[in-house]
């Protein structure tokens, strides 16, 4: 791949004539990959924000291309490890 790496949905992608060669749920490594020119990647924002503002990534299609995500958590009411609490705590603190 010449020139800058690209972010792009694989929704925009069906029917092309692309194949999937690595695939990965770190987010860091995908962003690794796109940066070194191994193909593209669809990341989220908050992991490219540097890159985007850069323009070392660029994003590739319409805004109707980007999937909204939602994360959601859970747990057991018993007490957890002292770290799982903490992290627990922070989570309960972003209450979005």
């Amino acid at each position: 791949m010449q020139g800058k790496p690209l972010i792009i949905n694989a929704s925009i992608i069906s029917g092309s004539k692309l194949k999937k060669v690595f695939v990965s749920s770190m987010t860091e490594l995908l962003k690794i990959q796109a940066l070194e020119g191994n193909g593209i990647a669809w990341l989220p924002n908050y992991v490219i924000t540097k890159e985007l503002k850069e323009k070392s990534l660029v994003v590739v299609g319409q805004k109707h291309h980007c999937v909204p995500i939602t994360y959601y958590a859970y747990r057991y009411h018993a007490a957890l490890h002292p770290g799982g609490e903490s992290v627990w705590n922070k989570l309960k603190e972003l209450n979005v």
